[in-house]
């Protein structure tokens, strides 16, 4: 059973943005030392914090909070497993408003283009 949908629309120039203003201290709130060290390794790192930024828009969104009542950016944690699916791994308040609700499956998708990128989250009972 489906308990929640997200679905989220990113400019990449926006998050070019943030990144090239705020630097490190944008980064390190956003994402976690993985996620950074993923990003880093890629030819287009602002494409790929796009995407994941994406990610956890949708999230919360699916969630039904938003990020409130102590939900942060790095409680959710994108990252891919062997064969290249993304993941999402909840820690701190995120996982325990997923535990509430029900949530045994996170299903997740992301998509980039030059200018965009989307993700969409469903989460399973």
């Amino acid at each position: 059973m489906i308990v929640g949908i997200g679905l989220d629309l990113v400019k990449r120039s926006r998050i070019e943005d943030a990144v090239a203003r705020h630097g490190a201290r944008f980064t390190n709130r956003i994402f976690t030392r993985a996620e950074q060290r993923y990003a880093g390794e890629r030819a287009n790192r602002v494409l790929h914090y796009a995407g994941m930024w994406a990610v956890k828009e949708s999230l919360v969104k699916a969630l039904g909070t938003g990020f409130r009542d102590g939900i942060r950016w790095r409680d959710i944690a994108c990252g891919h497993d062997d064969l290249g699916k993304p993941v999402v791994t909840l820690s701190g308040k995120a996982l325990e408003r997923a535990e509430a609700i029900g949530v045994g499956t996170i299903h997740v998708s992301i998509t980039h283009d030059t200018e965009w990128s989307a993700a969409q989250v469903i989460l399973e009972r």
